[in-house]
This record gives structure tokens, C-alpha cells and sequence, in this order.
């Protein structure tokens, strides 16, 4: 005989089993389980005198004695496990990459005025971010620039070069040392390089912001003249 409950747990079973192992369906066609329902024909066997509950059994006959069981299940996606730390010698998957959003940064913040954000205003003092920036970037291939730029507050990933992880740190001291700081940084330079070249970044840092040397050079009352001030002087 068997019981309701044993009957239930197995219908269960073999239902999710089931979904879980779904056969192909045609191209372009889903089909996702919203509710499981199971219906189950069953016998009653009344009190027998011996002080034993009436218990239902699943009928396996037509009679007209017949009650019958409806079950409705939510069908709800188990929850994801949390991540295992990963064991010396094993390898661990990279955590997924944040959803690149432009959200930091106003559609019509001008580029001068972003990178502003991370190095300072153009000047001596905010120059040497502008001279790291070039120097960690020149060092890096295409990819591997676009890398480091969109990944600044992750952790390295498993088996990552060592200068891809060096350069990461680099840039990211650099992003939260400027006036945007810790909050800002990072998130406006990811930004802009989903908005313009890192070619573009680059350029824009040399021209603007050139080096401390430079900026040295120009304050020194004995730095040479650039081609046609003297005219200009003398005019």
C-alpha cells in the first residue's frame, strides 16, 4: 500500500527531476515552470477500532470510492550558493565585473573637466598624476590599458600577470589621491573610458597638464624662451 505521503514526495521528486533535465524545445521557444500542481486519486481507511488514525492510501484502481488530493506548488529557483573560498592549489572563478553605467559623471561634463576631477586643475601640483597616468598606460598594450581602466576596484584575477595587477594599483592610488578621491575616482575614470579613447585621456593629460619638469621650467626666471616670445618681447 502505499501512503499519500510517500506518493507526494515522489511525485515531487520525479516532477522537479524533470524540469531540471527538460528535453530541447524548438529554436526560439521557451517554456519556464510557474506552478506544479499534482493530483492524486486516494482511498480513505477509516479508524479500525484499534486506535490506529484513519490513513489515506493512493488508489491504484477505479472506484467510486474515491477522494481526491490537490497539491499547488510555487515553483521558486533555489537560492545561489555563497562562494567557497578558494583552496591552496585551486583555481577560483573572478568575481563578475560590475555593470558599467555612466552614472558619476553628467552627460556634459567636458573631458577637461573630468580629468580635472581625478589629477586637480592643469598646474604644477596635479601634474604628477597627469605624468603617472601616461607613464602606467604607455607601459600596456590596447587591451590590457582598457583593463586596468575598468577593473580598478576589483581584486586580481587568478593568474593575472604581475604588471597588470602592479599597474592596477598604481592607477587606483592615483584615482583616490585627486579631488574626486576614493568615492569618485575610480568610478569617473572607468567612465571615461567608456566614453572616450584612452588614446584621447592620454593626450589630453600631456597637453594640459605636461610634467612637473616642464611646469618647473616654465617658472624659472632663467628657463629658455619658447620660439617667438623674444619677438613678442621685443615688439
Amino acid at each position: 500500500m502505499s501512503t499519500l505521503e510517500y506518493a507526494i514526495r515522489e511525485l515531487r521528486r520525479e516532477v522537479l527531476a524533470g524540469l531540471e533535465n527538460g528535453g530541447p524545445l524548438p529554436s526560439n521557444v521557451a517554456c519556464t515552470a510557474d506552478r506544479m500542481t499534482l493530483s492524486i486519486a486516494v482511498h480513505l481507511h477509516p479508524e479500525n477500532g484499534s486506535g490506529e488514525l484513519a490513513r489515506f492510501s493512493v488508489a491504484t484502481e477505479r472506484t467510486d470510492a474515491l477522494h481526491r488530493v490537490d497539491i499547488e506548488f510555487k515553483v521558486t529557483p533555489a537560492a545561489p550558493e555563497p562562494p567557497v573560498a578558494a583552496q591552496p592549489g585551486h583555481s577560483q572563478s573572478p568575481p563578475p565585473r560590475p555593470d558599467h553605467k555612466i552614472e558619476t559623471l553628467s552627460q556634459t561634463t567636458s573631458l577637461l573637466a573630468a580629468l580635472s576631477e581625478v589629477f586637480g586643475a592643469p598646474g604644477f601640483d596635479s601634474s604628477a598624476r597627469a605624468t603617472v597616468f601616461r607613464d602606467v598606460l604607455e607601459e600596456l598594450d590596447a587591451e590590457q590599458q582598457r583593463h586596468v581602466l575598468l577593473s580598478l576596484e576589483l581584486p586580481a584575477e587568478p593568474g593575472e600577470e604581475i604588471p597588470i595587477t602592479l599597474a592596477r594599483h598604481r592607477m587606483l592610488r592615483l584615482a583616490c589621491s585627486g579631488p574626486a578621491k576614493a568615492e569618485r575616482g575610480p568610478a569617473v575614470l572607468r567612465e571615461l573610458v567608456l566614453r572616450e579613447p584612452i588614446d584621447t585621456l592620454v593626450q589630453q593629460a600631456a597637453v594640459h597638464w605636461r610634467t612637473p619638469s616642464e611646469w618647473a621650467e616654465e617658472a624659472s626666471p632663467y628657463a629658455p624662451s619658447r620660439p617667438g616670445e623674444t619677438d613678442r618681447a621685443s615688439s
